[in-house]
């Protein structure tokens, strides 16, 4: 099964995992601070029974996660890699010993590729954060769209995609690349 490659490479990781009992397939990491509801191929499940099963572990203060079985088997590595993070597993760098470089489609391709677990996608504009001429995160963003109802001159852009490198949390990352891109490009 698909799921014993997630538990070994988990407890090959360090991670402690349980299978929980009931009528969903749930690995519970951490004591129960996270669970893992593992959704095969052949499930059948209602998008409404997904969200109250999220809703019932939320209102227990009890953080679930979806997976599903096509996700573990194309993106394995960006999967325990979030797993990481979610556990409070990455090491830390902070976004003002970083710099910020506008990369090209190319090199955002790449780092979201290996980083971000829906990997890349063509952006307008897009961002780096680097630490020792490496790069530490991106942001894409969309286009800047006018937003007539909100004013005439009024503009907006959507966030594409966000990672950080796998492994590291970058503390004040995501609103650095922010304010750049506000700054330089007054959306």
């Amino acid at each position: 099964m698909w799921y014993a490659h997630l538990i070994s490479s988990l407890r090959a990781s360090g991670i402690d995992v349980d299978l929980l009992p009931g009528n969903y397939r749930l690995l519970s990491i951490a004591d129960k601070k996270l669970v893992i509801h593992l959704v095969s191929l052949d499930s059948a499940y209602q998008p409404e029974e997904l969200v109250a099963l999220q809703d019932q572990f939320r209102d227990n203060g009890i953080f679930l996660v979806h997976l599903w079985e096509d996700v573990w088997e194309t993106r394995s590595i960006q999967v325990l890699g979030r797993i990481q993070s979610l556990l409070g597993l990455n090491k830390q760098i902070h976004a003002r010993k970083t710099k910020v470089t506008v990369i090209s489609q190319a090199d955002a391709d790449a780092f979201l590729h290996a980083n971000h677990i829906q990997a890349s996608a063509k952006a307008k504009y897009r961002f780096a954060l680097v630490a020792d001429n490496t790069i530490v995160s991106v942001a894409c963003f969309s286009n800047l769209r006018l937003m007539r109802k909100m004013g005439p001159a009024y503009k907006s852009a959507e966030v594409i995609r966000f990672a950080s490198l796998i492994g590291y949390t970058v503390t004040g990352g995501f609103s650095k690349l922010m304010k750049y891109f506000i700054r330089h490009y007054s959306p």
